[in-house]
């Protein structure tokens, strides 16, 4: 594709080298850590815990006998060497959600895993262009237990708002009382203008009734020429009062491989501080077509991040890369 020789120079330069003012740099691991045994064709949007000294991974997989995505588990000691677990939840392709994918797990105290999953009805598989999904939720008192799975979404598409076509790859954070909830948009077709995918949030104080944000909360920028086109996946983290937003970024549609950004704010839902430079980039490798949908992790001084890499035969598989705080002095 051109694409990979308009970027050829710009990745060498990435890889390995310090990113210029007052931004942390990220090592990336060689060779992806982790591709499903299961379906053997995709491992994607990871979102990982950490607890009793264990890594466990939830992550969009592929039944190829239903020929829709489902949630898997897998575990680690120490974040690179996976061991696949189980699939989580079950399908039924006479309900809404006949399909599940870009899973978010949320644990707290006192309270059981929450599973944040968006489902929809496939019309084929592998599922090609952009389908109506909803925000669907499974809840369990073991990691790796049976999920609960609610009869309806708990977050729905709005017609004609910026999420009118889709909703997707869901993140959370709490401050205080507050969940707050950053996810991707899609829209499309007799929507809010411009169409395209953006990010998005809403708020809730008990992990099921959520009110969406009035306004979108990250956009494409014209003035980035990486995040020309649309920005999506979105990842949060709160270190010392500061919020850090990871996210995929497109410069246009259909001509240069997604990057992974990040940006810093004071609040959840911005307004936000930009890298002025992509963290992650796409190399000429097992993820020489794709990169994005990060999953960041706290670890003492340690960022650890996990992302979604593709190759250009379609291979779905878990990479990894790290940094050391602070991620801002600004």
């Amino acid at each position: 594709m051109k694409y990979f020789l308009i970027y050829g120079l710009f990745i060498l330069l990435m890889i390995g080298v310090a990113q210029e003012g007052d931004w942390a740099q990220w090592k990336k691991h060689v060779d992806p850590v982790y591709e499903s045994p299961d379906s053997g064709f995709a491992a994607s949007d990871p979102s990982v815990l950490f607890e009793d000294g264990r890594y466990l991974l939830y992550y969009t997989d592929v039944d190829n006998r239903a020929g829709a995505t489902i949630i898997s588990l897998a575990t680690s000691q120490d974040g690179l060497e996976w061991s696949y677990q189980k699939r989580l939840l079950e399908l039924d392709k006479t309900k809404w959600d006949a399909a599940h994918e870009s899973a978010a797990i949320w644990k707290e105290n006192g309270k059981p895993y929450h599973l944040f999953y968006i489902g929809y009805q496939p019309k084929e598989y592998p599922p090609q262009g952009f389908y109506s999904a909803d925000l669907g939720l499974a809840v369990s008192e073991n990691a790796a237990g049976d999920f609960g799975v609610l009869p309806e979404p708990i977050l729905e598409r709005s017609r004609g708002w910026y999420d009118s076509d889709m909703i997707a790859s869901p993140d959370i954070i709490k401050v205080r009382q507050i969940y707050y909830m950053i996810y991707t948009g899609h829209c499309y077709e007799n929507c809010v203008e411009p169409a395209g995918v953006r990010l998005l949030g809403a708020t809730s104080t008990d992990l099921i009734h959520w009110t969406k944000h009035d306004a979108p909360v990250l956009e494409a920028d014209p003035d980035i020429p990486w995040m020309a086109g649309y920005v999506a996946e979105p990842a949060l983290l709160e270190v010392k009062g500061k919020f850090y937003l990871f996210f995929t970024a497109f410069a246009d549609w259909e001509n240069t491989p997604p990057l992974i950004g990040l940006a810093q704010s004071e609040t959840p839902f911005g307004p936000w501080d930009i890298n002025p430079e992509p963290i992650v980039v796409a190399t000429e490798d097992w993820e020489n077509a794709w990169v994005g949908a990060p999953y960041v992790l706290l670890q003492g001084d340690t960022v650890e991040m996990w992302y979604m890499g593709v190759s250009k035969e379609g291979v779905y598989q878990i990479g990894y890369a790290s940094s050391i705080l602070p991620l801002h002095t600004k």
